[in-house]
């Protein structure tokens, strides 16, 4: 049985997989960085501990909260809404970007940044069957949130 207003794209949710603070899926809430259990290839910098991520659920939308420290030590945050139903859906940053995102399974989201004919990005953020973890992972980073 799926909770009302929640939609998973393959599979169907156990009640076994829902936290009963959560009460609609485990990835709702926030969670934080750990530097320690990341990777990253190349030049890239590994995530420090300051970068929060928030995960909110309404129907087939998340609203994806991020927070982190830029160079200059200021604090921003960006909040991107995606529309978990399979389809592009145009974002207000960049021209033409557009955003498909999809569960795959019950417990990972993938969503994919496209513009024109091309991938920009391609994410994946997978909860940890127990729900303590959150893996965030990319063909070039794989960065784990433990839950705050």
């Amino acid at each position: 049985h799926k909770p009302e207003g929640f939609s998973v794209a393959k599979t169907s949710l156990r009640p076994a997989e829902l936290r009963r603070e959560d009460s609609i899926h485990p990835i709702v809430g926030a969670w934080v960085a750990d530097p320690v259990m990341s990777s990253m290839q190349g030049d890239t910098q590994p995530p420090s501990d300051d970068i929060v991520v928030e995960f909110q659920l309404s129907g087939e939308e998340i609203k994806l909260t991020q927070v982190a420290t830029d160079t200059t030590g200021n604090e921003i945050a960006i909040t991107t809404t995606i529309c978990t139903d399979g389809h592009e859906h145009l974002v207000p940053f960049g021209e033409g970007v557009r955003l498909k995102a999809l569960w795959t399974t019950s417990l990972m989201l993938e969503a994919t940044f496209m513009a024109t004919d091309r991938t920009l990005s391609k994410w994946s953020y997978e909860v940890s069957p127990d729900g303590r973890s959150l893996v965030a992972s990319t063909a070039e980073q794989r960065i784990v949130f433990k839950r705050l």
